[in-house]
């Protein structure tokens, strides 16, 4: 992680009225260089940070020293605009007091780089990163960044444990006045702020003529060679697309806070979440890169280069036909969102975010795994066997049906029905070869079996009494590092975040002939 600081980044704060205590300002100037802590330079480009996240706000970069929460966040194109709320703690009144003094008047962003790259001068360019948390520094790499104008509470709201409220010195005009909450400015300088409500910054449509004509300027260098426009585009286009309606969140419970303050749904998560997608992680791991949607593109033999013994020193040495060809499979998308009231976020636990995320991963670990199962069982080659045939009959049935000159070289899986795995539990030592051993893990929501060195492996979606034999490397799951992914996006209209959870996978089977299945019938 890295923490960036920069200079000219006003802060501005407000005491504790219904909708105050908060600090404002700047919290990432686009396209300057700022210093990290070990004294580097670092640019944030355009669009590096999205302005959906909703990071903790910090002391100095101090992980135990919380004070708030940033809770709204506008990309202003050439900076990222932040206002956070401050928690009625007693570190919170201290620091909204600091910041009212000028005290703590520098904000400073700690963010996590997923997408950068190092100039020819040695400075970090982040393409892109995970906002990790806002931090209010006494100092900074310049005093310009102070605390520009102080809002003081009515009478009666003043803050728990704190300092009186601040009064307005002798620069307070006296037509400063806001007449539902009786609070008096200290303008020293009115920093340039977007709007704020309760569901946060008002955000600028997404067809903005200054953002389009910035885009063609960009896209204008990128053509004449310029990296850094380069990798900036690249970002924009990645990060922008048309938004969809989304389904609501419905809670059940007495009322929506109520319900929202009983997360039955963690345990369940927490046992479930861990089972992943053991067929797609048995086979061979490949990435998806740029230019393989819509087709996944790569290479299979047709005729494998093969090798002789040489005769003697200095004759010809054995060459035959060598053959490949390019297959291509589709790239699928698999995703999923719903449209989170600003009610759920600031009422609900503080994990419910967090928790929707990881049971959306759990789906799409499902969705994969039965894709891959489908995708896999296609390509086999079926294998005849007969009523009444045992799990070793069936087992050695499958393997007699792989023949060795058309099976790479690699460890072998076995992929079975819920029922088959079933039907292992009662097997005793006694039903199978002498050196046939079969060993279960029934601690896992789905079972861990392992058969006289055979791994195993339990898919829900198979056909009853289905096998699946092969090579590990008889096919190659591909998709990108990181997946799933979530997206957030502040949906201001309607008081919401809209939030999804997606993830892209293509499976390409190389040596088809490695793969066996059958299903044991019925009658």
């Amino acid at each position: 992680m890295i923490h960036a600081t920069f200079p000219a980044t006003p802060v501005t704060a407000a005491d504790a009225t219904p909708g105050g205590r908060t600090v404002a300002g700047t919290a990432v100037p686009f396209g300057v260089p700022g210093w990290v802590s070990d004294g580097r330079q670092v640019i944030f480009e355009p669009g590096s940070i999205d302005a959906g996240a909703r990071p903790v706000l910090l002391r100095d970069h101090d992980r135990t020293r919380p004070i708030g929460v940033v809770t709204a966040a506008d990309d202003r194109g050439d900076r990222l605009d932040a206002i956070a709320r401050l928690s009625r703690t007693r570190d919170g009144d201290d620091a909204l007091v600091l910041a009212a003094d000028g005290a703590l008047g520098m904000f400073s962003v700690g963010a996590e780089p997923v997408e950068h790259y190092t100039d020819d001068d040695g400075v970090l360019h982040v393409v892109a990163a995970e906002w990790a948390e806002l931090s209010l520094l006494t100092h900074g790499a310049y005093g310009g960044a102070r605390v520009r104008t102080v809002t003081a509470a009515k009478e009666g709201t003043a803050m728990s444990d704190a300092p009186a409220p601040i009064e307005p010195d002798d620069e307070t005009p006296d037509d400063e006045e806001t007449p539902d909450e009786e609070q008096a400015t200290l303008p020293l300088d009115r920093p340039t702020l977007v709007p704020v409500t309760a569901a946060g910054v008002a955000r600028r449509p997404a067809g903005d003529v200054t953002t389009l004509a910035r885009l063609g300027l960009l896209l204008q260098a990128a053509r004449g060679g310029d990296r850094r426009a380069g990798e900036t585009v690249r970002t924009v286009l990645g990060r922008y697309t048309v938004e969809a309606a989304l389904t609501d969140v419905t809670m059940v419970g007495t009322n929506n806070v109520g319900g929202m303050m009983r997360p039955a749904y963690q345990p369940e998560i927490v046992d479930i979440v861990s089972h992943g997608a053991p067929l797609t992680e048995v086979i061979r791991q490949g990435d998806l890169v740029r230019g393989d949607f819509p087709n996944k593109t790569f290479l299979q033999w047709t005729n494998t280069p093969k090798v002789a013994l040489q005769t003697a020193e200095k004759q010809d040495i054995f060459s035959g036909p060598v053959g490949l060809a390019p297959v291509q499979v589709p790239v699928k998308t698999w995703a999923g969102g719903n449209d989170i009231s600003q009610q759920t976020l600031d009422f609900g636990p503080p994990s419910f975010v967090e928790e929707y995320v990881r049971a959306a991963s759990v789906d799409y670990a499902a969705k994969i795994e039965a894709y891959a199962e489908t995708a896999l069982l296609a390509a086999a080659t079926a294998v005849t066997t007969a009523l009444g045939d045992s799990f070793v009959d069936v087992l050695g049935k499958m393997f007699a049906a792989l023949v060795p000159a058309n099976v790479p070289a690699g460890r072998m899986f076995l992929a079975v029905s819920w029922d088959v795995a079933a039907s292992l539990i009662p097997v005793t030592g006694l039903d199978g070869p002498a050196f046939f051993t079969i060993n279960i893990d029934l601690g896992n929501w789905i079972p861990n079996p392992n058969a006289g060195g055979l791994t195993v492996i339990v898919c829900p979606g198979f056909p009853a009494k289905t096998y699946l034999l092969g090579l590990t490397t008889a096919a190659t799951w591909y998709d990108t590092p990181g997946v799933p992914y979530t997206l957030q996006a502040v949906n201001v209209g309607k008081l919401g975040l809209d939030l999804a959870v997606y993830g892209y996978g293509a499976l390409g089977v190389q040596y088809p002939a490695a793969l066996a299945k059958t299903t044991v019938p019925d009658v």
